[in-house]
């Protein structure tokens, strides 16, 4: 059960940070919060822009937290946080294909 917590986490940690855009939000919000009078560049905050350091640093204090600290979960939280770039690319194929299927059923529903 640990384990499908640990990729259910690791899919909405993914979302929140590589596809929602609120990573960079926060970051705008950072430099007119650090410096208001000149205008916004760009920057790299790897606490909130990196979904790969992101979900070990979450995961890791998450099994922490429950007692459940071991090397094969550490372990497990490693590939995790590896395949943060597929899971990304899985999230974004899944919405594509749910928007093919919504498409395709309002062609068939206007062609009746």
């Amino acid at each position: 059960m640990l384990h499908l917590e640990l990729i259910l986490l690791t899919c909405c940690i993914v979302f929140i940070v590589d596809l929602s855009g609120i990573s960079n939000t926060i970051k705008k919000m950072l430099w007119l919060w650090l410096k208001p009078n000149k205008q916004y560049q760009d920057f790299n905050v790897k606490l909130i822009t990196c979904s790969l350091c992101l979900t070990h640093h979450i995961l890791l204090l998450y099994i922490i937290f429950l007692g459940e600290f071991c090397i094969t979960n550490y372990f497990i939280i490693c590939l995790l946080s590896f395949a943060t770039p597929i899971i990304k690319d899985t999230l974004v194929l899944i919405k594509d294909i749910l928007v093919k299927i919504i498409d395709t059923l309002y062609f068939l529903i206007n062609k009746i």
